[in-house]
């Protein structure tokens, strides 16, 4: 391995090694190293990120898609009708505001 060092870094042919372009060598092969894994690693978080996104994009798509009301699902008889009309009765007359853990209806109030 030192034969090797010294046939790279020889640039007279005494095999001797000059400190000024050791330094020079050494510190070009660090920057070098350097850059290329700070590269890779910005490479990789460009994908990381691009991947969120797309996951991201479908996620909400998927979301929206399921908020979409089917006309066919509009259809109801007098007796669904009556049915939810008495459940919100029922809940109504057991609905206390004074108690601790009561829901507020202030997202009611003003509306049509």
């Amino acid at each position: 391995e030192l034969a090797a060092l010294v046939a790279e870094f020889d640039k007279q042919g005494n095999k001797m090694i000059s400190c000024a372009d050791f330094m020079v060598r050494f510190t070009t092969l660090g920057c070098e190293g350097r850059d290329a894994a700070r590269l890779a690693q910005l490479e990789k978080q460009r994908i990381q990120t691009a991947t969120a996104q797309t996951e991201a994009a479908l996620k909400k798509k998927s979301l929206d898609d399921k908020l979409e009301i089917d006309e066919s699902d509009l259809q109801f008889s007098e007796e669904d009708t009556n049915s939810a009309l008495e459940k919100i009765r029922t809940l109504a007359s057991n609905y206390d505001r004074s108690h601790p853990s009561a829901p507020s209806l202030q997202g009611f109030v003003g509306t049509d």
